[in-house]
């Protein structure tokens, strides 16, 4: 790493990925809760409120950029795969994991209580493959990887290493024949908790699809 450069992370859950030997770590979220939430977790990193479109980071001048399950909220990766190159200098890497649809059996896409007391799920767009490939070419981040893995889901450190170790075996982190029930029938019930209602369907519609993509992207 060049000592005179920041790595960025773009993500606070990046923090399930460990980096030894990087003189400046810099992360962003739109959310003050999860920069709260990163702080506690990687204290020798700088938080800040930004958005995905403006990040405040000089021109070239970033190694490395991670953006994890944050994409899959933008509804247009053009504006935002430009700043992105933008800000890593020539041969720096943009590594990217973002969902594949709703992520079965994870909390991800939470049913959240707004302000106003109604429920509602976060905002999400299931993007291409080649959307990806048609924000990154004009903007000069060449693809060096990419892997689509299929069921599973990630809800902290040990059970990303159990999804990862299963993805990489091939088989999956998603059981389609394991058992669903409600967790709590009190509250009102998030998408995951809803299949039983349609299990059979709901099941065999997920069975075996990518519900994860990761690339790796070098700015030429």
């Amino acid at each position: 790493m060049d000592p005179d450069r920041p790595a960025i992370y773009q993500h606070p859950l990046a923090y399930l990925v460990g980096l030894e030997g990087v003189a400046l770590m810099r992360a962003f979220d739109a959310s003050p809760d999860m920069l709260d939430i990163a702080r506690a977790k990687v204290p020798g990193a700088r938080f800040a409120t930004a958005d995905l479109h403006d990040l405040p980071v000089p021109d070239a001048s970033a190694d490395l950029v991670l953006v994890t399950l944050a994409l899959c909220h933008v509804r247009d990766l053009g504006p935002v795969f430009a700043e992105l190159a933008r800000v890593l200098r020539p041969g720096g890497r943009l590594v990217v994991s973002d969902t594949r649809g709703y992520y079965v059996g994870s909390p991800l896409y939470p049913l959240v209580e707004g302000a106003d007391g109604e429920f509602g799920y976060i905002p999400n767009w299931r993007h291409a493959t080649s959307e990806y490939l048609r924000a990154a070419l004009p903007v000069g981040l060449a693809p060096r990887f990419c892997r689509e893995y299929a069921g599973g889901g990630a809800d902290d450190v040990d059970g990303g290493r159990e999804f990862a170790a299963a993805a990489s075996s091939g088989a999956g982190g998603f059981d389609p024949t394991a058992p669903t029930e409600f967790q709590d029938p009190s509250m009102p019930p998030n998408i995951w908790e809803m299949m039983p209602w349609v299990e059979d369907a709901g099941r065999a519609a997920y069975a075996g699809a990518p519900v994860l993509i990761v690339w790796d992207f070098e700015r030429e």
